[in-house]
């Protein structure tokens, strides 16, 4: 799967309660995983700052290489170079995180979408779409149901990735894995009040409320279509509108639908929320593929208690969920 650049989320201020404790703010940017990724905290207690943040981004460079296609040494790609290997139970979490998306979103978000989304992008970089007949050969080498995990033992697992599959890509889920990881650096410390934002993909904690507001995406970076409050959650967004071309008048954008073969159509912007930013990450990919699917996003809505989401499609039409109808929006 392409290497998902979600939807700009900025944010925007934070309300503190009168009962808190004298607390110090806490922060520091880095450049990893091809993004600016913001952690901010919040403490009473006398620490090493620079050794948190040390460990934190430390923790968010190793899942980059770990699971990135773009290092050569990559677990994604040995498992690509021979389509099969033993994988630790990390990446066997994070291959079954996967797989539970694709079936929950009946494929629109599938990892093996790998070729198709490595021709997406050598055509975003010419600005010219591939040939059909390329797109049709390689839509069947994407199928989610022919990814095999097998247990060993305790600590080994073992993926196969069966025939027409070329490879997988973890650009989809990889980043919400990341801040994941690295609120669970966060809270080793001691820390419990906090915000990660990874270019977009954000997970906020503690008892704070964070107000978060969402790029407008027909409009100039940094002008806001609405402001949502969150808190103890995470929040992420797919869009059309950041990796992208024009050719001959229409927009062509790097999130692939896996059945098509083509960049999805219909809708410009997903948003979802849930309290598992591994979920969230994914998700985004996947309901911004499936658009306003009513019957699919109920039964994802009963299966995960919690999730809220926002489409917007192409004529800047929003559709809410129960739980996010109460924010406005300015479209």
């Amino acid at each position: 799967m392409s290497k998902k650049t979600c939807l700009y989320i900025l944010f925007i201020s934070l309300y503190a309660c009168q009962y808190f404790k004298p607390q110090k703010l806490y922060t520091k940017t880095e450049f990893l995983m091809d993004t600016y990724i913001e952690v901010k905290f919040y403490t009473e207690k006398v620490i090493d700052a620079d050794k948190i943040f040390d460990d934190v981004f430390g923790e968010i460079s190793r899942i980059e290489h770990k699971y990135s296609l773009y290092k050569p040494n990559s677990v994604v790609n040995q498992i690509n170079s021979s389509r099969e290997a033993v994988i630790d139970e990390e990446t066997y979490k994070l291959l079954s995180y996967a797989i539970f998306v694709s079936s929950l979103t009946s494929g629109a978000f599938d990892i093996t979408v790998f070729p198709l989304s490595r021709l997406w992008a050598e055509g975003i970089k010419s600005k010219e779409p591939p040939s059909d007949e390329l797109i049709e050969s390689l839509k069947t080498c994407v199928d989610f149901r022919r990814i095999k995990l097998t247990k060993l033992n305790e600590k080994k697992f073992k993926v196969k990735l069966l025939p027409p599959l070329k490879g997988i890509d973890l650009g989809g889920i990889a980043k919400g894995y990341a801040i994941y990881s690295a609120a669970k650096v966060l809270e080793s410390h001691g820390l419990n009040t906090y915000l990660i934002n990874a270019g977009g993909d954000i997970y906020c904690h503690g008892d704070r409320i964070w107000r978060i507001g969402l790029q407008h995406p027909r409009k100039p970076f940094g002008e806001i279509m609405g402001i949502i409050e969150l808190k103890n959650t995470s929040v992420c967004t797919s869009g059309d509108y950041e990796r992208y071309f024009i050719n001959r008048g229409k927009r062509f954008h790097h999130i692939v639908d896996p059945k098509s073969g083509y960049p999805s159509t219909g809708f410009i912007s997903a948003t979802v929320v849930f309290p598992n930013p591994v979920i969230s990450d994914a998700l985004s990919t996947g309901i911004f593929v499936l658009g306003y699917n009513e019957e699919v996003l109920n039964r994802i809505t009963r299966l995960l208690e919690g999730l809220d989401y926002i489409l917007i499609d192409e004529d800047l039409k929003v559709y809410k969920s129960e739980g996010l109808k109460k924010f406005s929006l300015s479209l």
